[in-house]
């Protein structure tokens, strides 16, 4: 189908990474530390310089991380950075706070273990887009990159990442408008969904009244689309996954901020760009994303699309296009703004050349637990070595609601509860939920625990 010097060899068999969930995904000594690479938009300085700006030696303004502001003549906004990994980070905890997808951040930085990142390794912020190919009108969202945009005057955009719809309840496209903003909504929960739950065990209320266990989250923004909405979360770690039955989720504080600044009417188009073109200045740069369907026949036609619009803008600027760096970028799908003329610089100096943001003291949005005490807790009896129960450790602690879980050794425990009924109720969710077995440890046992345990680890 391709010619030489095109696309040919990229493979279209690609496994969809955007499906997999910690709740979604069925925990078995098998697939367990596979499927649990699950679960970053730094923005401009002004907004008006290239994506890989170089270091400078005057220190960082605060960094931006959801407002940016774009030109006329360029499509692509906000940068990249680099961050220095300490002890203790994850993943989950760096996307949140610098408002990015958990996905897009494993996406820009592949091979790194998101629960137990390498203390010390430098990893790409992924905070330059190239917007999408749509009415630069309220708000645009892209399926396949999971990022809402909002269209402001005089060139102002704002960007967050999003949750979406997945496979088998698609998030649909088209261009539709907000109808009705509710700030703490009820959820009438859709039949179809009552009973997928019964089945699985779980049976739903016909309404969720407002408040912590509701997954509409705070706020909520219905869209012309029957049964769609824009709306937040109890479960913010799911935002950047396919993980919805189709609504569009966003974390909490992004969408308390993004409910203020639309109105009733607002138009939103909804478009599925997984192959992104867009100029800065002279250089053309491809933002590639994992199709939402890789394996099939849509694939095929972003590209061979691309390829076509490629060959267009080569005679068009009677320039060289560097066929090599965009089969590596459709291939790796790194999600990031690639430059792919010939004389663009290597890209491996090109990221190493952007500057290094500053660690945040802290994570505020990380869940805190409480040291292990005397009280009800659940023991997950796995044979785990200990660099799997700190992981496992991690990956419960950001579920959501979180798992107030802790590491003795190479055990793993969830607690402490008030009361039995309370560990049985947990004790039920982690099995119907992730399908981990769990035995009760009453507070006389975990007493024990706690005067046997020497060191108690909490990471």
């Amino acid at each position: 189908m391709y010619k030489d010097k095109t696309l040919r060899f990229i493979s279209l068999s690609q496994a969809n990474r955007h499906s997999a969930h910690p709740e979604a995904t069925p925990i078995t000594m098998r697939n367990h530390w596979t499927t649990w690479g699950l679960l970053l938009l730094l923005a401009s300085l002004a907004g008006c310089s290239e994506p890989f700006s170089r270091k400078s030696r005057q220190p960082l303004p605060p960094l931006e991380t959801t407002h940016f502001k774009s030109k006329v003549d360029n499509s692509v906004v906000g940068h990249i950075y680099r961050l220095q990994l300490q002890k203790g980070d994850t993943l989950a905890d760096v996307a949140r706070h610098f408002a990015i997808g958990f996905q897009a951040l494993q996406d820009a930085n592949p091979g790194i273990d998101p629960w137990l990142p390498p203390e010390g390794k430098e990893i790409i912020l992924p905070l330059a887009f190239i917007l999408p190919d749509a009415p630069r009108e309220g708000l645009v969202i892209n399926l396949p990159s999971m990022r809402l945009f909002h269209f402001k005057e005089h060139g102002r955009v704002e960007s967050y990442p999003i949750g979406i719809g997945r496979a088998g309840w698609n998030t649909p496209l088209g261009r539709t408008h907000i109808v009705q903003k509710k700030s703490n909504p009820k959820w009438v929960v859709p039949e179809s969904i009552r009973r997928e739950h019964a089945s699985l065990g779980d049976p739903l209320p016909k309404v969720v009244p407002s408040g912590p266990d509701n997954p509409l989250g705070s706020h909520a923004l219905r869209l012309g689309f029957p049964s769609y909405l824009i709306h937040g979360t109890n479960k913010p770690y799911g935002v950047g996954l396919r993980i919805s039955h189709g609504c569009i989720r966003l974390y909490p504080e992004n969408m308390v901020n993004l409910y203020s600044r639309v109105e009733v009417g607002t138009p939103v188009t909804i478009v599925d760009q997984p192959y992104l073109l867009g100029w800065w200045g002279n250089q053309l740069y491809l933002e590639a994303h994992t199709p939402l369907q890789p394996q099939g026949e849509e694939t095929v036609k972003w590209l061979a699309e691309l390829e076509g619009r490629l060959r267009r803008i080569e005679k068009e600027i009677h320039g060289e296009i560097d066929w090599n760096r965009v089969a590596e970028t459709v291939s790796e799908a790194r999600g990031i703004p690639i430059p792919i003329l010939t004389k663009a610089r290597n890209l491996d100096r090109l990221i190493a050349s952007v500057p290094l943001a500053p660690h945040p003291d802290q994570w505020p949005y990380s869940p805190d637990f409480p040291d292990f005490s005397v009280g009800w807790y659940l023991d997950l009896d796995l044979p785990l070595m200990t660099r799997d129960a700190r992981k496992l450790a991690a990956i419960l602690r950001h579920q959501g609601p979180p798992l107030p879980a802790h590491r003795i050794g190479d055990q793993v425990f969830i607690g402490p509860y008030a009361s039995k009924p309370a560990a049985i109720k947990i004790k039920s969710r982690l099995q119907r939920k992730l399908q981990l077995g769990s035995k009760l440890v009453s507070p006389w046992k975990s007493q024990e625990l706690l005067k046997m345990t020497v060191i108690h680890y909490r990471e």
